[in-house]
């Protein structure tokens, strides 16, 4: 390793596409590298294909000012270790040879394609974090931050769910910080019997749009009768913002709600509610749209 005066950091994170849009973390890809590399010269992130993805390698990319300047490969050979057939497996799935796949995939990006130390590695999950902690031991990252959302102390059974939380348990004492959207996650470690002076600092950042470059709009700037509501299908909220929205539509006639994401697939099923609250005019459901899209749908919102 050679020493280096940019400050650097690696986002280590499962993905997905959707609409040929790439999601990490709460967003688009874009959204979260936008916000990162306008705090550190070199961003790297490891992307790690969630199961159902048709390929399912694991990928380096290096962005410096905003700008992606080149991808590496996880090399094919390594598939042996982690093979599986794509379309034998679901998102929802968790695939143990894929969980190697990412602790090694650490391992081979930052060991073989960076030359100079981390400043800061976000783990998204114990097993990434887990990995971050023994590349520290060895002198490759100076901090380690734990990005733990998808928690679920009984997620799996008996043996298998021991090593879970064996790894959670090691990941939230070892790492420097703990990034959290849900401070539950917080009272279930401690319900666990995790020893509170021993965890590592912890901080509740909600997801949602944090990342939007510059400040956000003063409101009397922003369009005064327009709402954003991003869901996803399924999500019983959405029934509730509707009728809602037809409360405030009686006082405000020209308001708009704009509902953005999954939920599109269910405009067929809740469009007899619409029809019931007479709210049709007033409601645009956008389905999936770019990122540059959505900033400033909801930068230009009075309500977002």
């Amino acid at each position: 390793m050679h020493k280096t005066n940019n400050k650097s950091v690696l986002l280590s994170t499962y993905i997905n596409t959707v609409n040929n849009e790439t999601y990490a973390l709460f967003g688009p890809v874009q959204n979260i590298m936008g916000y990162l590399c306008r705090r550190f010269s070199d961003v790297y992130m490891i992307s790690q294909p969630m199961p159902g993805e048709s390929d399912l390698t694991p990928t380096l990319n290096l962005y410096r000012g905003g700008k992606l300047l080149w991808t590496k490969r996880m090399p094919k050979f390594w598939q042996v270790l982690y093979w599986v057939n794509h379309r034998k497996v679901t998102s929802n799935q968790t695939v143990i040879r894929l969980k190697i796949r990412d602790f090694m995939s650490n391992f081979y990006f930052i060991l073989f394609c960076i030359s100079h130390k981390l400043d800061l590695f976000i783990g998204v999950e114990s097993i990434n974090t887990l990995s971050a902690i023994l590349l520290k031991r060895l002198g490759y990252i100076r901090t380690v931050l734990y990005f733990s959302n998808d928690y679920n102390p009984k997620r799996y059974t008996k043996l298998k769910n021991w090593v879970y939380l064996k790894i959670d348990e090691i990941s939230a004492y070892r790492g420097d910080y703990i990034w959290m959207m849900n401070p539950k996650i917080h009272d279930s470690r401690l319900e666990r019997g995790l020893d509170v002076s021993k965890l590592a600092p912890h901080f509740i950042i909600h997801g949602g749009l944090p990342f939007f470059p510059g400040e956000p709009l003063l409101l009397h700037e922003r369009e005064r009768n327009r709402i954003v509501y991003a869901t996803r299908a399924g999500h019983p909220g959405l029934q509730i913002i509707l009728k809602a929205f037809s409360a405030v539509l009686k006082k405000h006639h020209d308001s708009k709600l704009y509902i953005t994401g999954h939920a599109d697939k269910e405009e067929s099923k809740i469009r007899p509610l619409i029809e019931e609250l007479k709210i049709s005019g007033n409601v645009i459901f956008t389905g999936f749209i770019k990122e540059d899209e959505l900033n400033h749908l909801v930068k230009y919102s009075y309500i977002g």
